[in-house]
């Protein structure tokens, strides 16, 4: 039999499996809205907690319960954080669920299913995995939210005035992410790598935070996109120890500057006074001698600036992370993601013309093949994006608060699929080493209306000229 610790923090009668539906088939007449948000990542509260946006997302929800037509809210996945909790995971989700968080939004969707026409669906994700068959914690994620369906992917059939329709699928989205896809999404003792890339390395930076929160070690999983990770470990590690340095030892080394070169001034103003016995040239003497030493100094402090800031960019090079590399890198990058989209969007149903998905923290708005789309809704918590530095030093990673989410309207002309994107304020900036040495353009720090980034109309289509893929 199982231990405890070789299920993954559960027991052997927690892990009884209670599977949930597979999918979940639902329709949308005309005039309704569908809301596609992932992502939330609610784990406990406090300064560490990822998710800060609660204003915004309660805003979000009031939109949705003003909406004259059916709305399906599909709450994408990953919505409470299984893996990245300091608790066991045979006790995270009560636990998670009585944070201040999920209890506002809870509040929040009982007050918007008690409106007709309303339906929410929760998609499984990768970090709520256990949700899939641990029925017992899925029945308490159904209490809490007003959730009317549990599954792993949502289809939905957008339906036109005239009898047409244009068909859509809805999941989480890691089944597009080689490290995090599961065989058997059903199996408790299935766990990719990203799981362990979780709780092995994300929850103890987290843990090492709270001893040094100067470090900011926490941040690791904020970082976009997720490949700049190994610059970000060596970027945050110099500028937090060259401005703790200069912060601590400012004052000395002025000290110790003076103590150094204001004999050698007063040796070679000591010459000059013998030999020109005037007070204002030995002034200005004086004054260029101390500026050109200090001009030579600084000049040789920038030049050690700029060898270890080129050492250190060749080192993150090594991991194929520094930005020149991953700007080359952004076609091939967006053909795979098309290719994947495509993939998996014509596995599901290869009826269907749209796929709604987050998972990756990234929003994105990609056109596919035979008029296709593919939506990535990106996620609700902190970013960390990389700024080009002076003087060849590693790029400074800038706060950022994007909170995106997908809508879908079946509107006269077709339906309307929308990225939605709203800033919200930052709360905590960078030090000023590293808004000195930033190159910009730096992302805004004040909260923004939402705004639609991208969109598209599908036009709607026969529906008995097809059959139903399930």
């Amino acid at each position: 039999m199982l231990d405890e610790v070789e299920a993954g923090g559960w027991t052997p009668d927690q892990l009884a499996q209670d599977p949930c539906p597979q999918a979940v088939e639902l329709s949308l007449a005309p005039g309704g809205r569908l809301v596609f948000v992932s992502d939330l990542h609610f784990t406990q509260s406090g300064p560490l907690a990822d998710f800060q946006a609660g204003d915004a997302l309660h805003d979000l929800v009031a939109s949705i319960r003003d909406h004259p037509g059916d709305v399906i809210l599909a709450l994408g996945g990953d919505i409470v954080d299984l893996l990245q909790i300091g608790v066991p995971r045979a006790r995270a989700v009560p636990h998670i669920l009585a944070g201040p968080d999920a209890v506002a939004l809870g509040a929040a969707l009982h007050d918007l299913a008690k409106r007709p026409g309303v339906t929410i669906v929760y998609l499984v994700g990768n970090h709520d995995a256990a949700l899939a068959w641990h029925g017992e914690g899925r029945e308490l994620v159904v209490r809490q939210f007003a959730v009317d369906h549990v599954a792993l992917r949502l289809h939905v059939r957008l339906e036109g005035p005239d009898g047409g329709d244009v068909r859509l699928v809805a999941e989480h989205g890691d089944m597009l992410d080689l490290y995090n896809r599961r065989t058997d999404p059903f199996d408790p003792l299935d766990s990719p790598v990203g799981d362990h890339i979780v709780t092995e390395v994300v929850t103890r930076m987290d843990a090492a935070s709270e001893r040094r929160p100067d470090l900011a070690l926490d941040q690791i999983n904020n970082v976009r996109p997720t490949s700049m990770v190994p610059t970000w470990i060596v970027a945050n590690f110099f500028y937090r120890y060259l401005s703790r340095a200069l912060g601590d030892f400012a004052l000395p080394l002025l000290g110790l500057f003076l103590l150094l070169h204001v004999p050698v001034v007063a040796v070679l103003a000591g010459g000059l006074w013998s030999r020109l016995g005037m007070v204002g040239e030995l002034s200005t003497s004086v004054l260029q001698w101390t500026v050109v030493i200090a001009t030579v100094d600084l000049v040789l402090l920038v030049a050690v600036f700029a060898f270890v800031g080129r050492s250190l960019q060749q080192a993150v090079a090594t991991y194929g992370g520094s930005p020149s590399e991953l700007s080359s890198k952004t076609g091939e990058d967006s053909a795979t993601r098309r290719a994947r989209s495509a993939g998996l969007l014509g596995q599901r149903d290869p009826a269907a013309r749209l796929l709604l998905h987050g998972h990756s923290h990234q929003a994105a708005f990609t056109h596919l093949d035979k008029g296709r789309v593919a939506v990535d809704s990106g996620c609700w918590i902190r970013a960390l994006v990389p700024v080009r530095a002076w003087l060849g030093l590693p790029p400074v990673f800038v706060p950022s608060y994007p909170c995106t989410w997908i809508e879908v309207q079946t509107t006269a002309q077709g339906a309307t699929v929308a990225l939605w994107e709203r800033l919200v304020a930052i709360q905590h900036q960078q030090n000023l080493v590293e808004r000195l040495l930033a190159r910009g353009p730096l992302p805004t720090s004040r909260a923004q209306p939402a705004k639609v980034i991208a969109s598209a109309v599908l036009a709607y289509e026969p529906a008995p000229s097809r059959d139903r893929h399930s």
